[in-house]
């Protein structure tokens, strides 16, 4: 009973508030489609391509005429359309215009050109010159709302011809656009061809195409004979597979030759001979091969340079001699220490040999006879110096005389090469100035493995050792076989792009000018003499160094100043520190030349600390480690230093597609 009460108060209400209740929903319905209109474009951005029709012409030089009509359907707020050109290296694009076509009245409306792109109808390029951008609606218009435009493009492909091995040529063109932002419905093509061209039997020059999606193009491919005089004008012509293979051989045969007269040329000279072995290294090899020499001379023939070593060695000598004495202090520096060696003239500077003089004139102040390492540094804080250089000009006369020296590989050879590679490939770029990148890249990338390999044949050049000889050869020999074998590849046997024959034969000529000039610096610069003089001074040193690894040397302090020379100055400081005897206060070496000496191993050696040098009131510093210092170079201040003063240290791929769409 109580339920149908409600049931009747339902219907009595309902009937009552009707009306407004229905006001109420028609508002709330208009509010909603006005928050959905506001938040939803009326017109999406959309784009497609209900037809594409193609007229093209091949005309009788090889140059493709494509005269493109696009309908294209716009959605959205779109500012025009675009059309990128895709061209592979040494092909080229003549554009000749773009036209608008208004179906309604049949005319068709030319574009202006305007980089500003600011009207309707202008036209520009954009993307480095391979995108033609126009505009067909103005920021402040309305949007496209399935709007068809329609626009004649009109464009020239040159170079599109590939030859081929037999004398035909491969038409290998992609006439529709593949990055695009839609499909293209449907494509119509009709090819037409010169009659100096003639295709495959069948040919009829018509093809059509629907539902081409984004992505995919429409490419042609079709083998064609030339029947007209000569050569096509608008091919580009690579050297022929035979002209590119004898190139290949060319290079090969070549750096065959260039390496094999390296090996040849020093073999002559004795570099692949064996070092003496240890065991015929003794006091009696020593005497006859080493201790006729002076020190520094030794030192700079071995490693065939002039530096701190050297200037080492002198004043050791000096010191032995007794034209020099010597004490040592060891200062400390914050966490380290410092040895700091003061040296006393002995003797008239008149009295010296005309290095010896060089040097103590660096070292020296006019008039003094003492000198410090802390004074030499304060001396030429401003200035620099460098000690090795005031003596190296008398040292190279004491070498000369000593072993003669030797001759450079021929460079003339390797001039002509490459005077000849310049030339060819000026008049290459002359003829074809596409030529000019390859050309390019070839040689920068030619110049950076130069700098390697470079590298490689100084090591080469100054390698003593037969077994070190061998490693650096043979690794020299990997990395020009690896480099310039890729760039036979790239440029002769696969070619990437094809390139001329003239432009080949240059970039040949140029590689093997760049391998013969590393083969030349691979070369030594000594006579067999000299060679055999440096083979027995280094036996000598690996002699040293063994000793000075055990406690108990088959030294003589008489030899240090060699030692010094050799530059096993660090191996000595060791060998002191570890062996030698350690709370000395001698203060002054001994002076005079003596052979013999009772040292710490009780073999005559005492490490120039000790009983048989000096240890620098009671430090554990060698000699090495001072005169070493003494030695070293002063740095010239950098040009922002307070301190002022100045230094007075002395194939080609398929042409067409590209992208379209709107912008």
């Amino acid at each position: 009973m109580r339920a149908s009460n409600p049931d009747r108060a339902l219907r009595s209400s309902s009937g009552r508030r009707a009306p407004r209740r229905a006001i109420q929903s028609a508002l709330l319905a208009l509010l909603g489609l006005a928050s959905v209109s506001g938040t939803t474009p009326a017109h999406p951005r959309a784009l497609s391509w209900p037809s594409v029709s193609i007229s093209a012409h091949l005309d009788s030089s090889g140059a493709l005429r494509v005269l493109e009509r696009q309908t294209i359907l716009l959605s959205g707020d779109w500012n025009g359309a675009e059309r990128t050109y895709d061209l592979r290296f040494g092909q080229r694009l003549e554009f000749n215009s773009i036209s608008r076509f208004d179906p309604v009245t049949g005319i068709t409306h030319p574009l202006r050109f305007d980089e500003s792109l600011d009207d309707i109808d202008d036209f520009a390029w954009t993307g480095n010159g391979k995108t033609l951008r126009w505009r067909a609606r103005r920021p402040t218009d309305p949007r496209f709302d399935r709007t068809m435009l329609t626009y004649i493009i009109d464009a020239t492909f040159d170079r599109i011809l590939v030859p081929q091995g037999d004398g035909s040529f491969r038409l290998d063109h992609n006439f529709a656009m593949v990055q695009r932002e839609g499909p293209i419905d449907r494509l119509e093509l009709t090819l037409t061809l010169d009659s100096a061209w003639a295709a495959p039997e069948g040919f009829n020059g018509r093809y059509e195409a629907t539902g081409i999606v984004p992505g995919d193009g429409f490419l042609v491919t079709l083998p064609l004979r030339y029947r007209g005089a000569g050569a096509p004008a608008s091919v580009r012509f690579g050297a022929s597979e035979a002209t590119r293979q004898g190139l290949a051989a060319v290079v090969v045969v070549a750096l065959l030759l260039f390496f094999g007269r390296l090996v040849m040329r020093e073999r002559a000279l004795g570099r692949f001979a064996p070092l003496a072995e240890e065991h015929e290294v003794t006091p009696e090899f020593l005497e006859r091969q080493l201790f006729s020499m002076l020190p520094e001379v030794a030192g700079a023939m071995w490693d065939d340079s002039t530096a701190q070593a050297e200037v080492a060695a002198i004043l050791a000598r000096l010191v032995q001699e007794g034209k020099l004495t010597s004490k040592v202090e060891t200062k400390k520096v914050l966490f380290w220490s410092e040895q700091d060696l003061e040296l006393t003239l002995e003797v008239e500077r008149t009295a010296l040999a005309p290095h010896e003089r060089a040097l103590i004139a660096g070292l020296f102040r006019d008039g003094d006879r003492r000198t410090s390492t802390a004074q030499v540094r304060a001396r030429y804080k401003n200035t620099g110096f460098d000690p090795a250089e005031t003596i190296n000009r008398q040292l190279a006369k004491m070498l000369t005389a000593a072993a003669p020296g030797g001759s450079k590989p021929d460079w003339k050879p390797t001039a002509l090469l490459l005077i000849g590679s310049i030339v060819l490939l000026a008049t290459a770029t002359s003829i074809d100035s596409v030529d000019i990148l390859p050309i390019a890249v070839t040689v920068l990338a030619s110049l950076l493995a130069c700098i390697v390999g470079a590298g490689i044949a100084v090591g080469v050049q100054r390698a003593l050792d037969p077994f070190r000889l061998a490693l650096a050869l043979s690794i020299l020999a990997m990395v020009l076989t690896a480099t310039f074998g890729a760039f036979v590849v790239v440029l002769l046997i696969r070619p990437l792009t094809e390139l001329g024959t003239v432009t080949l034969i240059g970039l040949v000529l140029w590689i093997v000018g760049v391998g013969r000039s590393i083969t030349n610096i691979a070369a030594s610069r000594q006579s067999p003499e000299r060679i055999a003089m440096r083979k027995r001074l280094l036996a000598a040193r690996r002699f040293f160094q063994r000793e000075l690894g055990s406690e108990r040397p088959a030294l003589k302090d008489a030899w240090f100043p060699y030692i010094i020379g050799f530059g096993l100055g660090p191996e000595a400081d060791k060998w002191f520190k570890a062996f030698g005897a350690p709370g000395s206060d001698a203060g002054v070496i001994a002076t005079g030349r003596s052979s013999g000496g009772s040292g710490a191993s009780g073999s005559g050696w005492s490490g120039f600390g000790g009983g048989g040098g000096f240890a620098g009131a009671g430090s554990s510093a060698s000699f090495a480690a001072a005169v070493g210092g003494m030695a070293a170079s002063v740095a010239s201040p950098s040009s922002s230093s307070s301190g002022g003063g100045s230094s007075s240290s002395s194939g080609g791929g398929s042409s067409g597609g590209g992208g379209g769409g709107g912008w």
